[in-house]
């Protein structure tokens, strides 16, 4: 049996074929080159020559390829082996053997390796070649119009539509360069172009048309003004006369070869080449190239614009001035011209009329319409809207109906309108979980139910059911502890985001028709696995409920995985999305997301599609208000000028090359801050508990938590803790001591594991001793005393230092704070934060004593309108004096 040689076999054994011969002409030329250099002996010299006359000339005669006996060398050349052996070659070359074994050493050392690379796609439009540097090669890459080189990846990439031009080109350098091409069926699938790129492409065809038209003009106007040549001239005139009329005839939009240009115009390549032109138009091409710079220059681009949504009846266009499209903006009825923002504004019902009309301008203007879908959600939203007060809840437990608020039935209400499909973003403290458990026992007929929370609050949900759902038995109920446990069986199972990633096989199996995520801002990222297998889950599920007070933690893209779960036609594309509510923006390293536009038009949508949001002060005007107050800590007590702390602010000052060198800079900075904070912390801890008042306190590293808790031990004072380390089943016990026994004064509490699940109403005081980066976070940390069953004020204090990463962390949060307020995600402002400035000698609790302080503090509000201290009571002050009195305080505390 022998093994069948394939054509790719067949041409590489030829080219090592040609490389063989090559070599052998090579000994042949070095022979006669050294005949007889280092030999004394005259007959030996000729006794050489004979026998190096007897290879036969390669060009005349040449052996095939099945007669060559090809093996593979160690040093990866192919050595070619005649029927003679080592020794009869020897004895027939003579003593001048040496010569000819040393020049043929020297040849294989010389000789170069044959460059192999390889095809690899980048988009559905490029490809790379991956190869080492090869200079004819490289001179190959050059000669492709759209070549691109990566300096990073020092690679080289193409158009795909050029791949077969590039192929052509290489068969040159076969036998030095070998490329694995791509297979066949790889090539074969190519992307169809949609209805919409036809259109653009018509209408960049017509621009084109009229360019090569405004070409014809200028060349009449002016047909030799720079060339004193009068046949010259002619020549050229004859020469654009031969262009045909466009009006007469046009060819159609495929026969045009389009590819985009760097100035994003659409340029027209012809069947004849550039030298193929420049002979036909003579020496008179200068006067035609300068004309048609001269139009290029002068030429308009086409202005462009976008809709967007300002309510649910009007939409506005935002778009440069353009005269005839602000006259078909006049002609619309219901039209409104805002003077501050210089945009049009129009009725929804007339977004129709507008977008014919604005087809008579195409090729000049180009509006970006609506999405079809958002179009169809306004338009729909009249028609949907029903009276909540007589819906019919007799399938829920009547235990559960007692104990609804007026405005979590009407959430309850909301959901079943939506078929069981909507995200509760309702303000912290505002009772989600009974909510969500009423609309999931009124689909009880669709169950299983799974729930998914943080791990800290499994039991917490099973503590709910029991409450509100008497009616559904306990066993019924099983929390997932490990992935060895039996679920197949449950009626209800509750799990953990961690646990539901990695039994994601045996859960997908039960097929759950209703799915409560609890705190869903966890699925945030489409890339997580907890969203990749929170996906999986809620494909089957018929009802899918999203609880979350912070839906999106700092930025819009942080909602998609949450709204294509709960509606995937809503946005099909995450990309669409992005464009439209993300500022998105493609660059080297794919679509930026990080940004955020149209904010309003995603309220108004989320609003009237998925979401259904309250704030406390919408729903409970009588519930107590939070006040926050910025602390600035005794400077006295803060290392900022330690060793650690000046080369955190050294590298923090060098990293501006990029944003991960910054980030990570300021990462170290922010866990050094942690440790220069802790003796000012501990000090004004330590004050509080004079007070003898429960509080809360907020940490993030490891080494401040400790730092709090001993200073608790030194004062004697009982106390929680509740950090990663703790227990998730011992998490609710301790929340339970804390919340009804008077002995336990302090919980000190990890910022990241308890910032959401947890009831702390006992405590007035939440004070955070380290900031963080998610203003989401710091918010659901701060609700977990201010809720309901609240009944005092809330006071919250940030710690802050200055020198330190606090400096830059502060105004960050606040900034992400803007981005959510704008989209309705977050009603918080730290702006607003009162300031407490705290001197060497000062007592920071002097604030939370019912008797006087012994030492002033000074507290002025942002607004500048309230000014407080040992010595003054509330006063009025004019602006003026105000400005003094902060100016004052300033220098002294600097």
């Amino acid at each position: 049996m022998r093994s069948t040689v394939t054509k790719e076999q067949r041409e590489r054994i030829e080219a090592n074929r040609q490389v063989a011969l090559q070599r052998r002409n090579e000994r042949l030329r070095l022979q006669n080159q050294f005949p007889s250099s280092n030999v004394n002996n005259t007959s030996n010299s000729t006794t050489s020559t004979k026998a190096f006359s007897q290879f036969p000339n390669t060009e005349d005669k040449v052996r095939p390829v099945e007669s060559w006996n090809i093996s593979h060398s160690t040093n990866n050349f192919l050595s070619l082996r005649t029927n003679s052996n080592q020794s009869q070659r020897r004895r027939q070359y003579g003593r001048n053997s040496a010569v000819h074994q040393k020049s043929v050493n020297h040849f294989y050392k010389s000789k170069k390796k044959v460059v192999s690379g390889y095809c690899r796609l980048l988009s559905r439009q490029r490809f790379s070649v991956v190869v080492p540097y090869h200079a004819q090669l490289v001179d190959v890459f050059r000669s492709i119009n759209s070549k691109s080189f990566d300096t990073k990846e020092k690679t080289w990439s193409f158009a795909l539509e050029d791949y077969n031009t590039l192929m052509k080109k290489l068969k040159d350098l076969r036998g030095a360069v070998f490329i694995d091409a791509f297979p066949a069926n790889i090539l074969k699938k190519r992307s169809t172009v949609t209805k919409e790129q036809r259109e653009r492409i018509e209408a960049n065809r017509q621009l084109a048309l009229q360019r090569r038209n405004e070409r014809l003009r200028l060349q009449n106007q002016f047909p030799s003004s720079n060339v004193n040549n009068t046949s010259n001239s002619t020549t050229s005139t004859k020469t654009f006369s031969q262009f045909p009329n466009t009006e007469h005839k046009v060819r159609p939009v495929e026969s045009w070869n389009i590819s985009h240009s760097t100035n994003n115009f659409l340029s027209f390549r012809a069947n004849s080449n550039q030298s193929q032109r420049r002979r036909q138009y003579g020496r008179n091409s200068a006067v035609h190239q300068k004309s048609v710079n001269h139009f290029y220059k002068s030429k308009k681009k086409v202005v462009s614009g976008y809709c967007r949504l300002l309510s649910r009846q009007r939409f506005s266009v935002v778009v440069p001035y353009h005269a005839q499209l602000v006259d078909i903006f006049r002609s619309i009825n219901s039209k409104s011209f805002d003077t501050k923002e210089k945009t049009w504004s129009f009725a929804l019902e007339d977004y129709n009329t507008l977008m014919k009309k604005l087809k008579d301008l195409r090729g000049a203007v180009f509006i970006d319409a609506f999405p079809a879908n958002i179009l169809k959600i306004f338009r729909d939203a009249p028609c949907k809207q029903q009276c909540f007060d007589t819906m019919d809840l007799s399938r829920i437990d009547q235990t559960l109906l007692d104990a609804l608020m007026p405005f979590q039935r009407e959430g309850i209400c909301y959901g079943i309108s939506r078929n069981g499909c909507c995200l509760l973003a309702d303000d912290m403290g505002l009772g989600k979980t009974i909510q969500a458990l009423g609309i999931a026992h009124y689909y009880i007929n669709d169950w299983p139910l799974l729930i998914v929370a943080p791990s800290s609050l499994r039991y917490m949900w099973a503590d709910a059911i029991i409450t509100w759902l008497p009616s559904i038995s306990y066993h019924s109920v099983t929390i997932m502890t490990s992935s060895k446990d039996y679920v197949k069986d449950a009626r209800i199972l509750i799990t953990s985001y961690a646990l539901m990633s990695v039994c994601l096989d045996q859960l997908e199996r039960i097929r759950f028709g209703v799915c409560i995520m609890d705190e869903s801002h966890f699925i945030k990222s489409s890339e997580s696995a907890r969203s990749k297998a929170a996906s999986v889950l809620l494909k089957s599920s018929k009802r899918v409920l999203m609880l979350s007070g912070t839906p999106a933690l700092s930025r819009p893209i942080e909602l998609y995985p949450q709204i294509s779960a709960i509606n995937p036609r809503l946005f099909p594309n995450v990309v669409k999305f992005g464009k439209r509510y993300c500022a998105g923006v493609k660059d080297q390293f794919g679509w930026n997301f990080s940004g955020s536009s149209n904010l309003e038009e995603l309220k108004l949508l989320l609003e009237d599609s998925v979401m259904i949001r309250r704030l406390k002060s919408d729903v409970i005007p009588e519930l107590p208000p939070k006040v926050r107050q910025m602390v600035i800590l005794n400077p006295g007590l803060v290392v900022s000028e330690s060793r650690e702390m000046k080369k955190c602010v050294k590298n923090l000052d060098r990293a501006h090359s990029t944003d991960m060198k910054k980030r990570g800079a300021l990462l170290a900075y922010y866990y050094t801050t942690g440790s220069a904070k802790l003796k000012a912390i501990q000090d004004y801890i330590s004050d509080i508990l004079d007070s003898d008042k429960k509080f809360i306190c907020f940490a993030h590293h490891k080494v401040v938590l400790d730092g709090i808790c001993d200073t608790l031990m030194e004062k004697n004072k009982e106390y929680i803790r509740i950090d990663g380390n703790t227990n998730s089943n011992y998490r609710k016990i301790l929340c339970d001591k804390f919340q009804y026994e008077e002995k336990y004064v302090a919980a000190v509490l990890s910022i990241t594991v308890a910032n959401a699940g947890f009831t702390l109403t006992a405590a007035h005081l939440v004070v955070f001793a380290e900031l963080y980066w998610n203003p989401g976070i710091l918010t659901q940390a701060e609700d977990r005393a201010h809720r309901i069953g609240q009944d005092d004020c809330v006071l919250i204090q940030y710690l802050v230092a200055k020198r330190t990463a606090d400096d830059y962390i502060w105004p960050l949060i606040q900034n992400k704070l803007n981005v959510l307020n704008k989209a309705s995600l977050s009603n918080d402002n730290l702006m607003s934060t009162e300031t407490t400035l705290l001197q060497q000698e000062c007592c920071s609790s002097a604030a939370l004593m019912d008797e006087p302080p012994l030492v002033s503090i000074f507290t002025y509000a942002v607004s500048g309108m309230c000014i407080q201290s040992r010595e003054y009571t509330y006063h009025r002050l004019n602006t003026t004096g105000l400005d003094e009195f902060k100016q004052t305080i300033y220098i002294e505390f600097l």
